[in-house]
């Protein structure tokens, strides 16, 4: 019930919560980590109460997920760590002060005004987006489209400096790039399966 609410302090103390009690299991060799088993519907829910609320809240945010969900992120299920990956990269929010966006870009346009404004402390664990969102994409390039492809290209072209971290940018560009690989080479297999494929091919 608590991890199902949608007031943010409700949801993300729950969240919390469940964050501590792996550390408890993994301990004790037993139990389980409750939000694997409300599935991929709640990892949106959560999502969307991290980004949705005011500015804020969405600094709060940050801060939960680099001070809690980071450290504990080894205990959690592989099948989670997917789920989450998916739900940042590709999941739309339209936050009340903002667009729609994507769940990254929500975090990054946040952290950057706020770094501009010199309002929160978060805002200066800007080093830390980039190679958290390495991680992400990682976990979710198997299902990334041309589309979606083109548009983090398009979001990375056009981000502050201030989020720089040169390491996580040249890994963020393999995956990628790897991606895009993979995406021809899956085209290229599909049209040699095509009648009359070899003459296509060779035209």
């Amino acid at each position: 019930m608590f991890l199902k609410s949608k007031d943010y302090v409700v949801c993300t103390g729950a969240f919390k919560w469940c964050l501590n009690l792996v550390t408890i299991s993994k301990t004790n060799a037993a139990g389980m980590f409750i939000p694997e088993t409300a599935g991929y519907g709640w990892i949106e829910h959560l999502i969307q109460v991290l980004c949705v609320d005011n500015q804020f809240d969405r600094a709060r945010s940050w801060e939960l997920l680099t001070e809690h969900l980071v450290p504990k992120w080894t205990m959690l299920p592989p099948a989670w760590h997917g789920g989450f990956a998916s739900a940042f990269i590709f999941f739309n929010i339209n936050p009340p002060d903002m667009p729609e966006l994507h769940a990254y870009q929500s975090f990054a346009g946040t952290l950057g005004m706020l770094r501009v404004q010199g309002t929160s402390s978060q805002s200066g664990q800007l080093h830390l987006f980039l190679p958290f969102l390495v991680t992400m994409v990682e976990l979710a390039k198997a299902g990334l489209t041309w589309d979606q492809l083109t548009s983090i290209d398009s979001w990375l072209a056009n981000l502050p400096e201030i989020f720089e971290n040169q390491d996580a940018r040249s890994q963020l560009d393999n995956i990628l790039v790897t991606r895009k690989q993979e995406l021809v080479e899956e085209t290229m297999g599909f049209l040699a399966e095509l009648p009359m494929a070899d003459s296509r091919i060779d035209e």
